[in-house]
């Protein structure tokens, strides 16, 4: 999936975080990659 769009407004979409963490929610990347990614938009 291809998006763009600042960190909060990509985040909020649910079909990225479908994408981007799956549908039951265990995802690949944990918590500190997502701060990683957060600190890094800023």
């Amino acid at each position: 999936m291809l998006t763009e769009g600042d960190y909060a407004t990509v985040s909020a979409d649910p079909q990225v975080r479908e994408v981007y963490m799956g549908t039951d929610g265990s995802g690949e990347r944990g918590a500190a990659n997502d701060n990683e990614q957060t600190e890094a938009a800023q």
